[in-house]
Order: C-alpha cells, then structure tokens, then sequence
C-alpha cells in the first residue's frame, strides 16, 4: 500500500484436503527432504542477522536448528529452565557437543516470579499450560534482548507435523491411522490461533522471533507423509522422520533419539505456575 495504490497478492494456503499420503516414500527419501526443506528456511530467515538465538531445550528440534543455523551465521542456545533443571544441564552438554555458545544467565525464581504476574496480564488466561508456555518464551525472549541479539528462533509446529506430543501415540493405537492423520492436520493448521497469539504476545514485548518449521512447503510434505514415518509405536518413539533427518545433518545419535519431555515440563515451568497460583489462591 502507498499514497496512490493498493496490490494485493495471494499468499500460499495450506489444502483443505491433502492431496495424497506418500505411502511409497521411504524414511531415506522423506528425511532428506525433510533436511532440505528445513535448512532452506532457515537459510532464508538468516540471511539479514550476524547472529542468532535459538531456544533450546537439548531436544531434537531446537538441536538441528542449532546444526542448521550455525552454517550460515554465527548461534547461540538459550536454555529455557529454571534453576537446577534438566533442561539446563542438557542445553550445556548439547552447547559442548555441537561447539556453539551457551547463554550463561540463569532464570531465577524471583525474575520468574516478577514476570508470571506480567504474562498472566497478558495472556489474560488462567490456564496452566498457556501461562507456563508464555512464561518460558517471554522469559527466553527477555534473555535473548539481554544478550544483544535481535532474532530468537523457535521450534513450534514441529511436533504437529512430525507427531511429537505424547497423545499422538494413543491415538494411533486406540483410534488408528486416519484418525492420527486428522489430529496432526487439525493441530497443524489450528496453531495460527491456539498456539501463535500467545506466542507472539510473550516474545515481541522483547525481540522478534522466528519460526522456521512454520514453512509452507514443509508443512505441505510433512502432512502427506505417511504414519509409520513419524511414529514407530513398537519403539515407542515420535518424530522418526525428523530425528533421521537431524542425524544427515550431522547430529550425534544419542541426542537425535533421546526421549524428550514438552517444554513446560522439563524447564520447571508447568510445576511453578502451578504452585504460584495455589499461592495466590491461599492469598486470596
């Protein structure tokens, strides 16, 4: 839009019915796919910053990022944890392995404290979850701006795609593959008004951040490829094709396939929220 015109232009959408499922894609083909897809879109999310943050969990999501983006610009992990958690102690080895740096601040219970009444704000939101996931980007976000980097990178959406969460294998199991093949569509396009709003309200009072599973493309092929190339359930182990994927791309095994909590749990977050609001409920 300018003084004189307005040019409109169509953005790429999402079908609203997958066209085909690759049933005939083996786990070689898709996870090198997957590989190209997801370092073309961090190489076009970089381009402008000579460095980057990238929160990190010590999972194998935020772990390729780190591998990607350390190829085209220079990275640093930031651990999203409160003091004494796992997460920490796994970002410092995985820093050590993957030879990149570690931001060394620590979120203490008092900053915690100070921020959960600010995101509770925010959020406008009592729900546990949504408040120990705003909290843990806002507080990531805020270190990040600390560290004088202006671009934060994410891994949402990576567990929709490649079937991460732990409901995912209960639901193939109980309620078989179309039914797991919905969900993962359903939760795929539904994180544009669930999971982003609260996302971008808990980082943007910071820095900007970036989202690089959130790629059309990718999100396009990951939805067509078939179950057994996300979840093996005999193995019990979600996200195959992804953690192929990051084992191409030069990422030690151990760390491809090492099982993972969600984010609220393993930072110490959830168990926070949850006893400040108990606090506030005693108080009240």
């Amino acid at each position: 839009i300018n003084k004189f015109t307005i040019k409109t232009k169509e953005v790429k959408q999402i079908p609203n019915k997958i066209k085909r499922n690759k049933q005939d894609i083996n786990m070689d083909e898709a996870s090198s796919k997957v590989l190209e897809m997801i370092e073309k879109s961090v190489q076009n999310r970089v381009k402008k910053y000579k460095k980057v943050a990238v929160a990190s969990s010590g999972g194998v999501d935020s772990s390729l990022l780190t591998i990607i983006t350390k190829k085209y610009t220079e990275v640093e992990i930031i651990p999203l944890s409160l003091e004494g958690s796992s997460d920490r102690i796994l970002a410092k080895k995985l820093a050590e392995r993957l030879d990149v740096n570690m931001c060394d601040m620590i979120i203490d219970n008092d900053k915690a404290q100070d921020r959960i009444v600010f995101i509770k704000k925010l959020l406008k939101t009592d729900n546990i979850m949504n408040l120990s996931i705003g909290l843990g980007i806002n507080l990531l976000a805020n270190i990040t701006a600390e560290s004088n980097i202006d671009i934060l990178f994410l891994g949402q959406l990576a567990d929709e795609q490649f079937g991460g969460y732990a409901r995912y294998p209960r639901i193939l199991s109980e309620e078989g593959e179309n039914e797991l093949k919905e969900s993962l569509k359903k939760d795929t396009l539904n994180a544009y008004r669930k999971d982003f709003p609260r996302d971008e309200k808990a980082y943007s009072p910071h820095v900007e951040a970036s989202l690089p599973y959130a790629q059309i493309d990718l999100i396009n092929y990951s939805l067509e490829l078939p179950i057994n190339l996300k979840i093996n359930l005999s193995k019990d182990i979600r996200k195959v094709v992804l953690r192929e994927a990051a084992l191409k791309a030069g990422m030690p095994e151990d760390i491809a396939y090492r099982p993972k909590k969600a984010m609220q749990y393993s930072s110490g977050l959830q168990k926070f929220v949850k006893t400040w609001l108990k606090s506030q409920e005693i108080n009240h």
